[in-house]
């Protein structure tokens, strides 16, 4: 019988150019398992969370009083964040799949001479019905069913170069066991094949019959490697090698790249079905066809593409019937899965074309199909975190933990029960993880979290400084520590602003000194509770020795009002620190009169230990000039000796109006200090204020007699002279 042989499709084409596609596949391969091992996607993710917990420090104190003010620690912990759906792997596997089908169009082009005008017209004929019979101007519905098709026929390419290649391994086998002599080369295939079928029957009962029997080869390096040997495959045409490989390899790059674990399980379960049949069915082929060369120690590896009486595309035909056979013996899992993988896919394209009802209904239908694949599972999670579907994400992420347990699926769930108010039942589901995951930083310190909310105070610092010791150079970590402690712990030089921040409140509180923590520079401001905890604790510790912010400006961009309401306090702070006293007194007083929670004790203790401070300070006017006077009563305006002085010197300058206003307000701040009333009143006749004058001399004369009577004279006379100046 003559034998079909395809015609030499590659003898055009440069060796360089063949051998440099095969590589650029063999890359592919290598970067499966790369993404498996080292890049495997999150499909549920929790952030880094920072809250502001207030405590109480020594803040300023002078030489009768202290003042005791709020300050701020900073706590981190986790919370649960939806994850989308990435759109590279799509964008990439849909690009090599399009070169796959480029060279399995050229294959078979020259197979059967058909010309290239009627395959494009065919293409295009069968774009353009299906474009016709879509609705109008829905281009998603053309795009998603492209990329359907399109997933189709990446797992029949999968699964179908699977076939093929499950006889490389046997022949690469053959290949290596070939010795100079026949015994040696039958007792090299004998301990080849020896451990090739063990490691086949280890693997197969370990990952899915739960043997737990001890460490095997994974299906998926058995596969790649089976792959990789067919890419190179000199024996078959390179068009359909490089259609076959960039396909299938594209399939398995999207499944490991999207987390797509029912479509790897199923590829896993195919492949070793394959591998074991043909594990089996080619030593037949090979005693069938070549016992005699074999015998004579041939190296018949070279010619089992031409085999004399049973060609190998029938062993590949029987691998594929007694496969599908054994798949649908074993309730067809593979093919369930199979199912679910595309589900899973479609669910992906739909929820990147926003429709995420569609996308809700492929990830409940995978779900049918394989009821614990845990992309369906987290993708349902995802949808209800954004939704705010707390008790539908509970569910997700608990059926996700029974095949797929994460730590971040168990500290997202606990962080959902602990909105809930469902404390001991998220500690119940932290401990559980703890026992899956010991010394994970993540949930150590949810634990730590979850134990304060309780108010078990000792287990949380546990917790807390077990979470550090997991790595004694995590920042996040050592954060959590100095809060719990509420003491210094040397730590590594760092920037972090939650160490900081908690430096500076660990000082406040003991009245201690911590000259290793910077004043913050170039601060800009963002919605990041750390930089502020750390701006407000340092502005409090520094005092006059920070740098002046723009407090004022950041309040008018609308910090105060939706980040960090305290800014207004570290304003009016900057301001009576850098010798505005009288100006921060003002801002401060404000904010308390418009506040109307009732919630700020701190800041009127504030006020009244800066007005009584300001009341004992002395300070001599350092130069009988004008720019020292207006300074003076800028820096020290509560100073009745220094403000009197002060206020000759600006009348004598003409800042007559000037004077007026630092006296009104040192009597309006001071309306029991008798020698402030009479500074005002005798300033207020100076511009003709006579009645305000005569007001501020009868509170003089309630508060001290004595000194109304001495002023009397001089006021009198003050008064003749201001009515002399009203008449002229």
């Amino acid at each position: 019988m003559q034998k079909l042989d395809f015609p030499n499709l590659a003898k055009n084409v440069p060796q360089k150019f063949q051998t440099t596609v095969i590589s650029l596949l063999s890359c592919l391969c290598l970067s499966c398992l790369f993404i498996f091992y080292w890049l495997k996607p999150e499909l549920i993710q929790v952030n880094e969370m920072s809250e502001l917990i207030p405590d109480q420090g020594i803040v300023d104190q002078n030489q009768a009083l202290q003042l005791r003010a709020t300050i701020y620690f900073i706590r981190q912990s986790f919370y649960l964040t939806a994850t989308t759906p990435s759109i590279w792997p799509f964008i990439s596997s849909s690009i090599l799949i399009l070169g796959g089908i480029m060279a399995l169009f050229f294959f078979f082009q020259r197979l059967v001479n058909i010309s290239w005008t009627y395959i494009i017209t065919g293409l295009a004929l069968a774009i353009g019905i299906i474009a016709w019979n879509l609705p109008a101007q829905n281009t998603h519905q053309i795009y998603q069913l492209m990329a359907h098709l399109a997933n189709i026929g990446g797992v029949l390419a999968l699964f179908a170069t699977t076939v093929i290649a499950s006889a490389t391994i046997p022949q690469w086998l053959l290949q290596v066991g070939h010795s100079q002599t026949f015994a040696q080369s039958r007792k090299n295939w004998f301990i080849l094949v020896g451990f090739y079928w063990a490691n086949l029957i280890l693997g197969y009962g370990n990952t899915f019959l739960a043997w737990d029997l001890g460490i095997h080869i994974p299906s998926l390096i058995f596969g790649l490697i089976a792959l990789t040997l067919f890419v190179w495959k000199d024996t078959t045409q390179l068009s359909l090698r490089v259609g076959l490989g960039t396909i299938s390899l594209a399939t398995l790059i999207h499944w490991l790249s999207s987390g797509n674990d029912a479509g790897i399980s199923a590829w896993e379960h195919w492949n070793f079905i394959c591998l074991g049949i043909m594990a089996v069915l080619f030593p037949l082929f090979i005693l069938s066809n070549f016992q005699t060369p074999i015998t004579q120690n041939l190296p018949i590896y070279k010619i089992t593409h031409k085999a004399p009486r049973v060609p190998l595309q029938l062993i590949f035909i029987g691998t594929l019937i007694l496969g599908i056979a054994w798949v649908f013996a074993r309730n067809g899992s593979a093919w369930h899965q199979t199912k679910a993988a595309l589900s899973n896919q479609s669910g992906d394209l739909a929820w990147l074309f926003q429709d995420k009802k569609k996308a809700e209904f492929d990830y409940q239908n995978a779900m049918s199909h394989s009821k614990l694949n845990g992309q369906s599972s987290f993708r349902l999670a995802n949808l209800a975190i954004e939704a705010q579907d707390w008790e539908a994400a509970s569910y997700y992420l608990s059926t996700s933990q029974i095949k797929h347990p994460t730590d971040v699926s168990f500290v997202g769930l606990a962080k959902i029960l602990q909105q809930e108010n469902q404390l001991f039942q998220s500690l119940f589901t932290l401990q559980k993880a703890n026992q899956l995951f010991p010394e994970n930083l993540r949930i150590l310190t949810q634990m730590a979290y979850t134990y304060e909310g309780l108010n078990m105070i000792d287990s949380a610092q546990y917790f807390y400084q077990k979470a550090a010791s997991t790595d004694n150079q995590n920042e996040f970590a050592h954060a959590n520590l100095l809060y719990a402690a509420k003491k210094n712990i040397p730590f590594t030089e760092t920037n972090n602003p939650a160490i900081h921040a908690n430096k500076l409140a660990i000082a406040l509180k003991n009245g201690t000194s911590s000259s290793d923590t910077p004043f913050p520079t170039n601060f800009k401001p963002s919605g990041d509770l750390r930089d502020w905890g750390y701006l407000y604790n340092a502005m409090l510790y520094k005092k006059e020795k920070g740098n002046v912010l723009p407090t004022n400006q950041w309040i008018k961009q609308g910090y105060a009002n939706s980040i960090f309401p305290e800014l207004n306090l570290l304003d009016a702070w900057q301001d009576y620190y850098h010798h505005k006293p009288l100006r921060a007194l003002e801002k401060l007083s404000l904010v308390i009169e418009t506040d109307a929670t009732g919630k700020l004790a701190d800041y009127k203790n504030i006020v009244d230990f800066w007005h009584k401070s300001m009341r004992m300070t002395q300070a001599p006017l350092p130069k009988n000039d004008l720019k020292s006077a207006e300074i003076a009563i800028e820096s020290y305006p509560f100073q009745a000796d220094l403000l009197q002085e002060a206020m000759v010197i600006l009348n004598a300058n003409k800042k007559e109006k000037q004077a007026y206003e630092a006296s009104l307000q040192a009597a309006r701040w001071n309306p029991d200090v008798a020698a402030f009333q009479w500074i005002y009143a005798l300033q207020a006749l100076k511009l003709g204020e006579i009645e305000y004058a005569k007001e501020a001399m009868n509170r003089l004369f309630s508060l001290d007699p004595s000194l109304f009577r001495a002023s009397k004279p001089v006021f009198d006379q003050e008064l003749r002279q201001a009515l002399a100046r009203q008449k002229f």
